[in-house]
């Protein structure tokens, strides 16, 4: 078995004489390296390092002549073939170059050496330029301020909240919990209405209360969440004639489902899309003595939508 040094000097006193008359044409090149091998210098590093030793890069991807090569991991140290082709493929010369080395570092020298030895046998007696240090990758573009605070205000839209479809305005608050849930609090105030009723009577809520979201960003341009709420205020009940028995407010409690979508118009502020379903836990039933009909009764289900600016802090 030869070592390192004495494949070199065959490998050189054999393929020399071949590959002289070559010497100043540039050749193709092609490096793998085995499982195990992966510490080993790779196609790019042997390529720099030849180049380095000739002072410029022989290798051609149209060169008619080709240097290629394999590096495997033996059960003690490592192994390197080289073969030279002509473009027909006929081989010219294969040599082998070994090392019981724990490490790559001989080994790969010694093909850098055996690679210029073979595209120059002069090359080596050149005095070598200088090594340049490669210049510090740029750094990376510094990453967008994440936002974790939502604040919005929303102009809500609601049906059976009240006697007729209601307007109404709504602040809401909320921040991140984790990369996907977020708390939220919500108020929200819906103005007195009127009755359709032959009466005339007029309903308003107040109402607001905590909730939980699933957050998602499924594009850097748009955010959307899934909320559950509990909300609890004060459905407002106005008597203008006949006399009231006992006007005044009544406790409101509901169960609120939202799904909302934002679009960011900047990178702090965005416009909000919404729908959601209350379910009033407790539904108030008014009426007038006197008279079998009700006056007003909040349905089982109440759908609404909502359109709103959010703004976004850190």
């Amino acid at each position: 078995m030869f070592g390192v040094r004495g494949c070199l000097l065959a490998l050189a006193l054999v393929l020399a004489p071949q590959l002289a008359a070559a010497q100043a044409e540039p050749h193709r090149f092609a490096w793998v390296r085995g499982p195990g091998a992966e510490g080993c210098a790779d196609a790019a590093a042997i390529t720099s390092s030849v180049s380095a030793r000739l002072g410029q890069n022989p290798f051609s991807p149209s060169a008619p002549r080709i240097i290629e090569g394999l590096t495997l991991a033996r059960e003690r140290g490592f192994a390197a073939h080289i073969l030279v082709r002509e473009g027909e493929g006929s081989l010219v010369g294969a040599r082998l170059l070994e090392s019981e080395a724990e490490r790559c570092d001989s080994l790969d020298a010694a093909v850098v050496l055996a690679i210029v030895l073979l595209i120059d046998p002069e090359g080596t007696a050149r005095a070598r330029p200088p090594l340049l240090p490669r210049p510090p990758p740029p750094p990376p573009p510094p990453e967008p301020p994440r936002y974790h605070g939502v604040a919005a205000a929303r102009a809500l839209i609601s049906g059976g909240l009240l006697p007729s479809p209601s307007l109404g305005l709504a602040l809401g608050l909320s921040g991140v919990i984790g990369d996907r849930w977020a708390w939220t609090l919500e108020l929200r105030f819906h103005p007195e209405l009127r009755s359709t009723d032959g009466g005339d009577f007029a309903f308003g809520l107040t109402a607001g209360g905590p909730g939980a979201c699933a957050r998602f960003e499924p594009w850097s341009w748009l955010q959307a969440e899934g909320c559950g709420a509990m909300l609890a205020g004060a459905l407002h009940a106005v008597v203008f004639r006949p006399a009231p028995t006992a006007p005044g407010e009544r406790p409101w409690i509901a169960a609120a489902g939202a799904v909302r979508a934002r679009a960011y118009l900047l990178p702090a502020l965005s416009i909000e899309l919404g729908a959601e379903l209350l379910v009033p836990l407790l539904r108030q039933r008014f009426f007038v003595e006197g008279r079998d009909s009700t006056i007003f009764q909040q349905g089982p289900v109440l759908p609404g939508a909502s359109l709103g600016l959010a703004v976004h802090f850190l």
